[in-house]
């Protein structure tokens, strides 16, 4: 029996080729699997928040909160340039509105949401100290605006599979209400 080395290792070679390749797929596939794309977003949503009470904590209220006002004082720092996909607004309502004196309460909104955006970002678990400060997460399509709060129907925070029926195929608007 003859036994060829330039075969076997080249052979050899092409193995560890094929195990490295399938170790790199297998890598790939459990990164988009378990891999949130949205959770960054999420938690810069919740932080911006942070920042916009904090700011206004010596104050009675979130008087002349606007989108501009927010830039102008640094509250969203540079979230627009890392999504510049999504449009941002803060203020009251989808578009942002400056707030008067008699408001309590603010939103941020996030326009252009595709179907799997607003699924993940509505249902994404809302920690203890995310709760103490959220009233409500609305989702706004050209069809309708369903609004999720604590209490009531439907209720915070969102359940999984929740918003799939209410989430339009796009142009999907989050609104995020905070005290």
């Amino acid at each position: 029996m003859h036994i060829n080395l330039a075969h076997l290792r080249n052979n050899g070679y092409f193995g560890a080729i094929v195990v490295a390749g399938m170790i790199a797929a297998f890598a790939l596939l459990t990164y988009f699997i378990f891999h949130d794309p949205y959770k960054d977003l999420h938690t810069r949503i919740f932080e911006i928040a942070g920042k916009v009470n904090n700011y206004y904590r010596e104050k009675p209220n979130y008087w002349k909160l606007s989108t501009t006002s927010a830039t102008e004082d640094n509250l969203l720092g540079d979230i627009r340039e890392e999504y510049p996909q999504y449009d941002f607004t803060i203020g009251r309502g989808a578009n942002g509105d400056t707030l008067l004196p008699s408001d309590v309460s603010f939103d941020i909104a996030l326009k252009h949401l595709s179907k799997s955006a607003c699924i993940s970002l509505s249902e994404y678990e809302i920690d203890e100290s995310q709760r103490l400060s959220l009233l409500k997460i609305s989702i706004v399509t050209a069809d309708k605006t369903t609004e999720f709060s604590w209490g009531e129907e439907p209720k915070l925070p969102v359940e999984r599979y929740a918003a799939r029926n209410i989430c339009a195929n796009a142009e999907n608007t989050l609104i995020w209400s905070f005290q």
